[in-house]
């Protein structure tokens, strides 16, 4: 059954963080300093992963000089790698991030932009968990001088197929065709839930980040983009994690 099929009843909305080795010559003491690597190794799940696809398509539209090694079984095992050189680049959720990347990898590794959901506006706003750290959108514009071109298929299948999850990373889902009372009586529950203070703060606690809820009205709109993906996009991101695995 088609995931857009599904009924949504709640989402929680995370931005994804991409880091790097300080150490990755000639040295990445500020995030802008990623240009002038190259040949690094940027380690990921398998090629079909959005956690690949994200990645590889961000420096294809950057122009870096990479070595895409989408072969890992889980982020665990990319952290280990990052400790041990093995690969110099990677990407993980926030949780991911606040959580086990950063607090293992120290000052080994620096963040050097954060992945975000659309805006209500249609912008990508910082993720109010990472205020201080830039988006994709700024850092591309910062280091090319300009925003990313919306015309560039690259982009376009970069957010066709990242949106969604950014703003539902983590989903609450009931089978299609449930019945609407059902489906009303779980998202109010849901929507009572993150109002609740005992419950927020056993959240940040263990998740050291407040929750962003996404309702379940909302997120059934987010839900059904990913069933109208247009037929170019579709091309392209297939043809795309074929080559990258071929190689």
């Amino acid at each position: 059954t088609p995931l857009a099929d599904f009924v949504l009843v709640a989402g929680v909305e995370s931005p994804l963080v991409a880091y790097m080795r300080r150490d990755t010559p000639p040295g990445v003491n500020v995030p802008a300093d990623l240009m002038k690597t190259k040949d690094f190794k940027a380690l990921t799940l398998n090629g079909q992963n959005s956690n690949t696809l994200n990645l590889t398509l961000s420096l294809d539209l950057l122009g870096v000089s990479y070595v895409p090694v989408p072969a890992y079984v889980g982020l665990k095992e990319v952290e280990t790698a990052i400790l041990q050189n093995t690969g110099q680049m990677a990407n993980t959720s926030l949780s991911g991030w606040i959580g086990s990347a950063e607090p293992a990898l120290g000052k080994l590794v620096i963040p050097i932009w954060q992945l975000t959901a659309r805006g209500a506006k249609g912008d990508y706003p910082r993720s109010a968990n990472l205020p201080n750290l830039q988006t994709f959108e700024e850092f591309y514009a910062s280091v090319k001088g300009k925003p990313p071109s919306a015309d560039d298929i690259r982009y376009r299948a970069l957010r066709t197929m990242i949106d969604p999850q950014l703003a539902m990373f983590r989903m609450v889902l009931l089978p299609p065709k449930t019945p609407a009372a059902t489906v009303a009586i779980m998202r109010k529950a849901f929507e009572e839930m993150w109002t609740d203070r005992a419950f927020l703060s056993d959240y940040a606690r263990v998740m050291k980040a407040e929750p962003v809820l996404i309702p379940g009205a909302q997120g059934q709109m987010l839900l059904a983009e990913i069933g109208t993906v247009p037929k170019p996009i579709k091309d392209f991101l297939v043809d795309y994690s074929t080559r990258m695995t071929s190689k």
